[in-house]
């Protein structure tokens, strides 16, 4: 009996440290709000203090960042952050490029400025090769089919169009 308590007091303690020290997750949305639209004006202030709250996170999550935020990516954050706060009038779109130039001095491209909007359609992934010349006089049936849609190339936009409109 006293091994189980002792067992349960230290996988408790354990579990524990995980949650408030080691868990990569800790602190992360478990719910996304829909995004602003892009047109949507934010003052010259609420689009710095929203830039400092996505490199504030940086510096508390990325891997890059665990010795303190990068000399490139403080540069550039400084930059955007003096312009955001000089301006009247910020849109969103603005304040996204602006994140994203900061965000692309990580070099890692996979810490972007993504929208979230309710009614997202994915697209099933599919690839256009390039290594196809297309020749002015070619039919139809000379051109390439994309491997997982069997969509010849050239109706590749239709395609996609159909299959965004889908419901």
């Amino acid at each position: 009996m006293d091994f189980f308590c002792i067992f349960v007091i230290c996988a408790t303690a354990l579990y524990g440290a995980w949650r408030i020290w080691l868990d990569p997750y800790r602190g992360t949305v478990s719910t996304f709000e829909q995004t602003e639209k892009l047109d949507t004006v934010l003052t010259g202030m609420q689009a710095a203090e929203d830039l400092k709250y996505i490199v504030d996170r940086l510096r508390e999550r990325h891997p890059a960042c665990i010795s303190g935020l990068p000399a490139a990516i403080q540069k550039e954050y400084e930059q955007e952050y003096a312009e955001l706060s000089e301006s009247t009038e910020v849109t969103v779109l603005s304040l996204w490029q602006s994140a994203s130039r900061v965000l692309a001095c990580l070099d890692d491209a996979h810490t972007t400025v993504r929208a979230y909007y309710e009614d997202t359609k994915i697209l099933p992934s599919f690839t256009v090769s390039y290594k196809y010349f297309i020749r002015p006089d070619a039919t139809k049936s000379d051109l390439p089919l994309l491997p997982d849609l069997q969509v010849p190339a050239h109706d590749a936009m239709e395609e996609t169009l159909r299959l965004i409109h889908k419901k």
